[in-house]
């Protein structure tokens, strides 16, 4: 059946209705879940942090030790995240491949979506019911957004035909099956879901990567740091989340480049209501769609200090500034209330693993783990990296410290 203009509707309803605080998948990955909750994801993490650092090596010794990263991570990630909602892997890194064209599509059709959502005339006619029967996705596509919603739809379909027990999976479905969602509303959410914690944390990782590249001093001040933990027994294998939150420098090399290398520049945006509203002594009529400007928050001298556009991590870690207020700036890039991401643990844990497990000394263990295993140096100085897109290519040899 399609059912474009009936699941926007029933999106819609969804967003609202269940989207809040209190929501059950919002808990599962928001950090006040309770921990038995975000157990499966980090086990999750940890076993695909492991195949990582084995696809990395294998890759270096094969090919030679110039790869592109960007793609290898975006391969990583996308095969993480089908792991955690689905409880499979959609096999990208097994198979060297963008399967069902999936990287494909975020670096053409969410650039448009994005566009389109911030003019008005255009969102209503582009997201209007007759637009979306005629020219909207449908799950019997070849390629694109309709291929991906008709892959998903066929899992949920699965799962709630064949009646798993919940209990018998350790993935975002299978928590969500334990609630009264429906298979449609399952399938709408994974949607938003997928989208969202693949492109974002694929440029979060690489542009933490490039700036580390770029800046030796702090480079070696982060290695030096969990070399220091792993002697000293802070650090186990695979690092536990709550280890990598206890080194400092390590924190604040996290918030500062996700300050400069936010990975949206606007966030989705909100409605004045009915009365009207005053902000910041500007008075906006009813209906008003406020956007908030990431990128200028993230560089407001204001709060970060005079030098807001230069890569120092130890802002963070110094007593003169407001650090509780910059960190509480920083978490704006996940949103905030009711709408906050629903991948933000799972993007903390997952960032919190894998540059700790990327960065030290190669130790042969059950998951042998980023900085952990190896060193980094950039392929082509004078041009390092293509924001838009996935070409990032990168000199790794095994880790010499």
């Amino acid at each position: 059946m399609e059912k474009s203009s009936e699941s926007a509707q029933t999106l819609s309803q969804s967003l609202i209705r269940k989207h809040c605080f209190g929501s059950i998948r919002l808990g599962l990955l928001t950090p006040e879940a309770h921990v038995s909750s975000t157990l499966p994801v980090m086990s999750r993490v940890d076993e695909w942090a492991a195949i990582l650092m084995r696809y990395i090596r294998a890759k270096i010794e094969k090919e030679g030790e110039t790869i592109n990263l960007g793609e290898v991570m975006a391969y990583f990630q996308v095969d993480l995240v089908s792991s955690v909602e689905l409880g499979k892997a959609w096999g990208n890194l097994s198979q060297n491949t963008d399967t069902f064209g999936f990287l494909r599509m975020g670096e053409t059709v969410v650039p448009a979506v994005q566009s389109i959502s911030y003019l008005p005339t255009a969102r209503a006619i582009y997201t209007s019911q007759w637009f979306m029967k005629l020219f909207g996705p449908k799950k019997t596509d070849t390629s694109g957004l309709g291929l991906f919603q008709g892959v998903l739809e066929k899992e949920v379909e699965h799962r709630f035909n064949n009646k798993e027990k919940p209990d018998e999976a350790r993935d975002i479905l299978s928590e969500w099956m334990k609630t009264d969602l429906s298979a449609e509303e399952c399938q709408l959410d994974l949607s938003l879901l997928m989208p969202a914690g693949t492109e974002t944390s694929i440029m979060t990782i690489r542009g933490t990567l490039l700036l580390l590249m770029s800046s030796p001093a702090i480079y070696r001040k982060l290695k030096q740091e969990i070399k220091d933990g792993i002697a000293s027994g802070i650090i186990s294998s695979p690092v536990s989340n709550e280890e990598a939150k206890s080194l400092e420098y390590m924190q604040a090399v996290l918030r500062e480049s996700m300050r400069l290398m936010a990975p949206i520049n606007f966030g989705f945006p909100k409605r004045v209501p009915a009365s009207g509203d005053t902000i910041c002594g500007k008075y906006l009529p009813p209906g008003t769609d406020v956007y908030a400007n990431i990128f200028r928050m993230m560089h407001s001298k204001e709060v970060f200090g005079t030098d807001a556009d230069l890569f120092r991590p130890e802002r963070f870690l110094e007593s003169e500034l407001d650090v509780k207020q910059m960190v509480k700036v920083v978490d704006l890039v996940f949103g905030g209330g009711r709408f906050v991401c629903l991948g933000k643990a799972l993007a903390m844990i997952e960032l919190n693993k894998i540059f700790i497990e990327a960065n030290s000394k190669c130790v042969l263990t059950l998951f042998p783990q980023l900085l952990r295993n190896f060193d980094f140096q950039i392929a082509m100085p004078e041009k390092p990296w293509e924001r838009i897109g996935y070409d990032y290519g990168m000199r790794i040899t095994a880790a010499t410290v």
